[in-house]
């Protein structure tokens, strides 16, 4: 029996042909290279025996080498088949990966905007409310004083025709009497014009009192004036506030 030499199963192959690493194919090279050096040193060994039989051995060994040399050949072959393939599958899927990547980071990218946008779109919608809800304030603030100036206003328009029609109800009192007294005056002259003491006092006291009625009328128009005066600096003092 001639020493076998060291094969590989197609399962070993297979084998570190998956660990797709560098240092797994060096070996795998290297044992084909040594399956086929060993069987060639052994057809050198025995090529040259005398006997028939060891020719046969020969042959068949022969046979054998070169049957293992082209199958060996044909497993490399569709090894290198196979890891062209994965390596093409892989860099498809690698490939299919980053498209889907960019995919959805584009999706994502999108979607920030569009909630950025909506963002401001709603903070927008809470200034302009906010401006409304503070104009309506304002106008509803210059309303009220509005009205209340103008209702300020007619007040003191009333109160100043009630107190020129007072005063002017006075003066004509007052234009009425002088001219009933000065009337009395001369009719008594004109009468008698020595009167008596009694009559003088009498007279003397309509005076007196007439004068204090005068008084009087000076001094409640004087209050009404004050009064006039301290209408016109609150509606003062309300229009500079405004």
């Amino acid at each position: 029996m001639f020493p076998q030499s060291q094969n590989f199963t197609s399962n070993q192959q297979d084998s570190l042909l998956q660990s797709s690493s560098p240092s797994n194919q060096l070996i795998l090279d290297n044992q084909l290279k040594s399956n086929v050096l060993s069987n060639l040193h052994l057809f050198n060994n025995i090529v040259f025996a005398p006997t028939q039989q060891m020719n046969q051995q020969v042959i068949q060994l022969y046979d054998r080498i070169i049957e293992q040399c082209d199958q060996e050949e044909q497993d490399c072959i569709q090894l290198i088949i196979r890891r062209r393939e994965e390596r093409k599958q892989q860099r498809e899927s690698n490939e299919r990966r980053r498209q889907q990547e960019r995919i959805d980071e584009k999706e994502k990218e999108e979607k920030r905007i569009k909630r950025r946008i909506k963002m401001k779109e709603k903070e927008k919608e809470k200034e302009q409310q906010y401006r409304k809800e503070k104009e309506d304030k304002e106008s509803i603030w210059v309303k009220d004083k509005f009205d209340l100036l103008l209702q300020l206003k007619q007040q003191m328009d009333e109160e100043e025709m009630k107190d020129e029609e007072e005063r002017k109800k006075e003066e004509q009192e007052e234009k009425e009497q002088e001219e009933e007294k000065q009337k009395k005056i001369k009719e008594n002259e004109q009468s008698d014009p020595k009167l008596n003491e009694t009559e003088q006092q009498q007279q003397q006291q309509q005076q007196d009192n007439e004068q204090e009625q005068e008084k009087k009328q000076l001094a409640l128009l004087q209050k009404e004036r004050d009064r006039d005066s301290k209408t016109k600096e609150r509606k003062r003092e309300i229009e500079d506030d405004n």
